[in-house]
């Protein structure tokens, strides 16, 4: 999709600028601030990264009963939840005595990293049989599996799962979209945000990229 270039100053007060960083959009938000009209009251910048702007849908949705199909009946995993149900994973999976050689918290950190990047950037989940995959590999796969099938069994879902099917449900969504969504500080953007991009513009959103000297 095409983004437009905008300036902080040019920004409407209906916008949303979902930013790369929490950091950036805190920043967004005072520098909003500063150089807004003090002689009358003004909306605050609506700044907040990708993932929060996604789940605060989420929860206004769940808020009225409005979930989409795809959704309803799931409990939605905060962070330190997901790394618990990894940690049990890793845990079974290695053995009462492997266990004591490995830092399972961090094994579960890392797993739910590169759960997460297999969702952003639309990797396909990997078999594990193919000869050039490596231990680690082969661990991820098995704890990756087990992970999805626990989520099922629980009626679970991670965040990451949970951004992935907002975005393909975002034509029927029920909530009001912005009329003017711009993207800030983004170096590069992962398949799933592009995809997002797309169902904006589809729906009629307008796009756009803030200036580098906001």
């Amino acid at each position: 999709p095409m983004l437009a270039t905008v300036s902080l100053q040019q920004l409407p007060a209906s916008c949303v600028v979902l930013c790369a960083t929490q950091r950036l959009a805190q920043q967004l938000s005072q520098s909003h601030d500063q150089h807004a009209d003090k002689s009358a009251s003004w909306a605050t910048l609506q700044s907040k990264t990708f993932g929060q702007w996604l789940q605060e849908r989420y929860a206004a949705m769940a808020l009225r009963g409005c979930e989409p199909p795809g959704l309803q009946g799931l409990r939605v995993l905060d962070g330190f939840q997901e790394r618990l149900v990894w940690e049990q994973i890793i845990h079974q999976s290695l053995g009462p005595n492997d266990a004591l050689l490995f830092d399972i918290g961090a094994l579960a950190a890392t797993a739910a990293d590169a759960h997460a990047l297999t969702i952003n950037w639309g990797i396909p989940a990997f078999t594990g049989a193919t000869a050039f995959a490596s231990e680690e590999q082969r661990r991820f796969c098995e704890w990756q599996s087990a992970f999805l099938k626990r989520c099922n069994e629980l009626n679970l879902i991670d965040g990451a799962r949970l951004n992935a099917e907002l975005i393909r449900q975002l034509e029927a969504d029920s909530l009001r979209l912005p009329e003017w969504v711009v993207f800030a500080g983004f170096d590069h953007y992962t398949p799933l945000e592009v995809e997002c991009q797309r169902q904006l513009e589809r729906i009629g959103a307008r796009l756009g990229i803030l200036a580098q000297d906001a």
